[in-house]
């Protein structure tokens, strides 16, 4: 029988990952505090309207440093409200907690001290990260599409994926493809946005503004594959027993 799981974005799930794009913006690429405020960078997930749309000097420069191990640790950025509680609870439970992120591999230990000084529960084996940064913006949704899609398909062999749980458009995609109940966590989308994606229809499609609404939701999840599970046993009984029957009347 295979472990439960749950996999979890990193930016803009669990790290508020706006902190360090103004924090960057700011002392980096000397934007002035106001034209960069913290609801305008939550909405506009590109940027566009701060250091222009397509590849400008800005967006490359921009890209490199937020890609960088230097760009994590000189700008920390907080966890969410509630997050390390609930996925402490939940790995109490038994739950294994998986990390899917886009950042590239050559930022893992920067990554892993950043999720521990957050509190969350972490070892080096349930970090996925891409293999090598993606610096082309036009690229990133395509990618991270596919990227997520086949790394969920490898999860999915070793553990039972009760929820994906991300922030984009390309998460949800990712778990609908492999018909995986999906958690949105409204950090970046409008609800136009979100409004949209419910209307393609979906296995299982949720809407947290919070992680203390989380914890609800996955129990919910985890309630009904445990009682799918026991239907399922029970049908293989009864089958057995009719094949039994069958076999005894021959």
């Amino acid at each position: 029988m295979k472990k439960q799981a749950i996999v979890v974005d990193i930016d803009n799930t669990v790290i508020d990952t706006a902190i360090r794009k103004q924090s960057i913006l700011i002392s980096e690429l000397k934007k002035d505090q106001q034209e960069v405020d913290i609801q305008t960078i939550r909405t506009d997930y590109m940027l566009n309207s701060i250091i222009g749309a397509g590849k400008t000097v800005d967006r490359q420069n921009f890209l490199s440093i937020i890609s960088s191990e230097n760009g994590i640790r000189k700008h920390p950025a907080p966890v969410f409200d509630g997050t390390p509680e609930v996925l402490k609870k939940l790995s109490d439970e038994q739950i294994e907690i998986i990390y899917l992120t886009a950042r590239p591999q050559i930022l893992l230990e920067a990554t892993l001290d950043e999720l521990s000084n957050g509190g969350l529960p972490i070892t080096k084996n349930n970090v996925r990260m891409l293999d090598d940064p993606c610096l082309d913006t036009q690229e990133i949704p395509k990618l991270l599409q596919n990227y997520k899609s086949s790394t969920l398909e490898d999860i999915l062999e070793r553990f039972d994926i009760l929820a994906l749980i991300g922030d984009r458009p390309e998460d949800f995609d990712a778990a609908r493809v492999l018909n995986i109940p999906f958690i949105l966590f409204k950090s970046t989308l409008s609800d136009n946005e979100i409004n949209e994606m419910q209307g393609l229809g979906h296995v299982g499609f949720y809407v947290a503004s919070s992680w203390h609404s989380i914890h609800g939701i996955v129990s919910y999840l985890k309630e009904g594959a445990m009682q799918l599970r026991k239907e399922r046993e029970l049908y293989s009984t009864q089958y057995s027993d009719w094949l039994g029957q069958l076999v005894s009347c021959v």
